[in-house]
């Protein structure tokens, strides 16, 4: 099994990180995001909000392992948004090809201790490969890994785009 984990803060308010989390696939700056559904959607008696979206994608993997893992990939992730508190938190896994890979991504957005305009965001990711020989799935889990990682530090770094989104939602604020 293989884990990375990210650290990123946001100079923005939980709230508009939040807002721009749910809007940043509805405008089709993803070409590979194909439809996002809402499953279930509810909010308990303390206020705690919780939204399972399922996601169809393109196939995501790298054109060289697409032979071995052919077609499009369902996505389900459960967030959970905690308005008092000021934080949400995701848990994202995939459904297809569960049964050979398990993908897990968990990320928990946080107001910052400093200062409350701001937000800390921690995201770990777990790929594991079930059903390969040792060898041949602890080389499929590096090929990948390393893949992932190339992209949360890509994602880190103006976290994919949303800096723009995110300038303009705290303008409209």
């Amino acid at each position: 099994m293989r884990e990375i984990t990210i650290t990123h803060l946001f100079k923005f308010p939980v709230e508009i990180v939040y807002k721009t989390y749910f809007e940043k696939y509805a405008d089709g700056r993803d070409p590979n995001i194909k439809s996002i559904d809402v499953l279930e959607r509810h909010i308990d008696q303390n206020g705690v909000e919780t939204v399972k979206r399922r996601a169809v994608l393109e196939n995501i993997v790298p054109w060289y392992l697409q032979f071995f893992i052919p077609g499009h990939c369902i996505m389900e992730e459960v967030v959970v948004r905690d308005v008092k508190e000021r934080m949400f938190s995701t848990h994202t896994y995939n459904v297809t090809w569960a049964d050979t890979a398990a993908m897990v991504e968990r990320t928990t957005y946080t107001r910052h201790a400093d200062n409350p305009q701001w937000t800390d965001m921690k995201q770990s990711g777990t790929l594991e490969c079930k059903k390969c020989p040792d060898f041949a799935g602890g080389t499929v889990e590096a090929i990948v890994a390393k893949f992932l990682t190339h992209g949360a530090y890509k994602a880190s770094v103006f976290h994919g785009g949303d800096f723009v989104l995110l300038s303009k939602m705290a303008d409209i604020r």
